[in-house]
């Protein structure tokens, strides 16, 4: 299965929004059903495959239940620092359309390392100018 690095922007953007302490600064949770609502765009397997990777990357804490191999659902609980720094760079649709159209100019393969390192430097482009 192929990373769909828009799913995963676009489930950290709604992660980060659905994600909320309750009045006794308890977490809440976030499981695929809500994501899928959330993000009609996406099928479940890309949805649930963004999910395992973000949490193999360390960049969510999630909650994997299977059984008979099969994923019976994944529990979100928070999105970790490293999470947070991914999505701070690739947080504006400006910088992530332009980070993309970077990559296809280029004709090369898109990575999470080469993501950040790339909108980070048309943050600073833009900083700059």
């Amino acid at each position: 299965m192929r990373l769909n690095y828009d799913c995963i922007r676009d489930v950290l953007l709604s992660l980060e929004d659905m994600l909320v302490l309750n009045e006794d600064l308890e977490p809440n949770f976030i499981i695929i059903s809500d994501l899928r609502d959330k993000l009609p765009d996406y099928n479940t397997e890309d949805i649930a495959y963004s999910l395992i990777m973000l949490d193999e990357a360390n960049y969510i804490h999630a909650n994997i239940q299977s059984a008979d191999n099969c994923i019976l659902d994944i529990f979100v609980t928070g999105i970790t620092f490293e999470g947070h720094k991914y999505l701070d760079t690739v947080r504006t649709s400006a910088v992530w359309e332009e980070t993309k159209k970077t990559f296809k100019e280029k004709a090369i393969e898109m990575t999470i390392e080469t993501i950040m390192l790339v909108a980070k430097s048309i943050i600073q482009s833009h900083l700059i100018s």
